[in-house]
């Protein structure tokens, strides 16, 4: 193997070739010292020097060549370097200066760099190392700019070519994306649609199952979020939950006589019934067959009752009427459950387990003397360590206890009946 790299060897070559091909302007009112500078750079650049800043304009004006960097000195006579670099700026506004200094006053040097736009600062005395590190990084820099603006030259001219192409196909995309957009908003009233259907009760308008989980994990994410902001301890209520379990008594009856068709009807009227009855806060559900769920936002337990009665009086009030005349009379029983079931641990059982609740409660009235209406509440005792299937299970000992209590429609006290929850 030789002792040199052929590739590495021409690789040098060139950069010394490119490197010759740079002009440096030596400024400095110290022959000694341009004498040094010059030592150093010449035979690698074309090196011109002046005694002062006058001379230097002179020459920056006279050459035929471009100048690449100027190192100058900044305390002169006559011009300064400050003032000399800030007339290169508008003589040869590419030129790289280099500014040479035994000065130490920090505002002198911030002032010369802001103003001059000095590519370095270097303190005299200057090391040999020093000075060609900073030229090397000098001619770099001026390189990069020169290549910089050719590229930019021929980046301009592709830009110029394709900018046109562009144009052309940017309106071919104006067009496609208009058509995309149309197309769009087309399927997103469509998926709305399709949502809505998905969320209502295709007979009786109403919402359906689906609705009220969404909504419920809806609300539940709100007051997680409420409860993370003020503490479990909070005596604030963000919301508060009736659920009312409604089912048509003997509806089976009306089915047996007048036909799956009058039941429908039924089932409608008694919809609108309903949705007559509740705030814009509350919604009714349609559970399944002839039972309806009405949630009732934000009602204090003590008034439940009071909207259980409401429900159960206008069904027995308002009658189906016939198209051809005569009236189809109707009574419903209900069951209602809180939820929280209590705030103490509101997260003791989920909306679901008050829902079975509610229709506990309503088994209980419907084995009774049915269109009536049963409560279930929370007592000041009520148990806060009892599982779900512990209340279910125990619901008579919880009720004989006080620690659960029972709301009813009945005048005089009626045995209930309890299925499971």
């Amino acid at each position: 193997m030789g002792i040199f790299d052929k590739k590495k060897l021409e690789k040098l070559r060139a950069a010394e070739k490119k490197q010759a091909g740079h002009t440096i302007l030596l400024v400095d009112d110290e022959v000694s010292n341009l004498q040094v500078l010059s030592t150093l750079l010449e035979g690698r650049f074309h090196v011109l020097t002046a005694e002062g800043g006058e001379e230097a304009l002179r020459l920056v004006k006279n050459s035929k060549r471009p100048i690449s960097l100027i190192i100058t000195d900044q305390r002169m006579p006559g011009i300064k370097g400050t003032e000399f670099l800030q007339q290169m700026i508008e003589l040869s506004p590419k030129t790289i200066r280099i500014m040479l200094t035994g000065y130490s006053d920090i505002n002198a040097v911030i002032d010369s760099i802001n103003r001059s736009h000095i590519f370095e600062f270097i303190h005299k005395p200057f090391d040999s190392d020093e000075i060609l590190q900073a030229v090397e990084r000098a001619i770099c820099s001026f390189e990069s700019a020169r290549e910089a603006e050719l590229y930019q030259s021929d980046l301009e001219k592709k830009i110029s070519e394709r900018t046109k192409e562009l144009e052309r196909k940017n309106r071919e995309l104006e067009e496609a994306y208009a058509e995309l957009a149309n197309k769009h908003e087309a399927l997103k009233v469509a998926h709305k649609q399709l949502e809505e259907i998905s969320l209502t009760d295709v007979l009786t308008g109403l919402r359906n199952r689906r609705y009220l989980i969404d909504y419920m994990k809806s609300e539940l994410g709100l007051l997680q979020r409420f409860l993370d902001k003020h503490g479990a301890e909070t005596k604030q209520k963000p919301f508060h939950f009736g659920f009312f379990m409604l089912d048509l008594d003997n509806f089976k009856n009306i089915n047996d006589t007048y036909g799956h068709g009058v039941g429908d009807q039924v089932l409608l009227h008694i919809s609108q019934l309903l949705n007559h009855a509740c705030r814009s806060s509350d919604f009714v559900v349609r559970w399944g067959g002839e039972e309806f769920l009405v949630v009732v936002r934000n009602t204090p337990n003590e008034d439940m009752s009071i909207l259980a009665e409401r429900f159960r009086s206008l069904v027995e009030q308002k009658p189906y009427s016939f198209e051809g005349g005569g009236e189809l009379k109707m009574t419903c029983s209900l069951g209602y459950a809180p939820f929280p079931f209590c705030w103490r641990a509101y997260s003791l059982y989920d909306w679901e387990e008050c829902v079975a609740l509610a229709d506990a409660a309503l088994y209980a009235a419907k084995r009774s003397t049915k269109n009536a209406w049963v409560g279930l509440l929370p007592g000041p005792d009520f148990p806060l360590d009892k599982t779900f299937e512990d209340f279910r299970e125990n619901l008579p000992a919880l009720i004989d206890t006080k620690q659960l209590i029972v709301t009813s429609s009945h005048k005089e006290p009626v045995p209930l009946e309890w299925g499971r929850a």
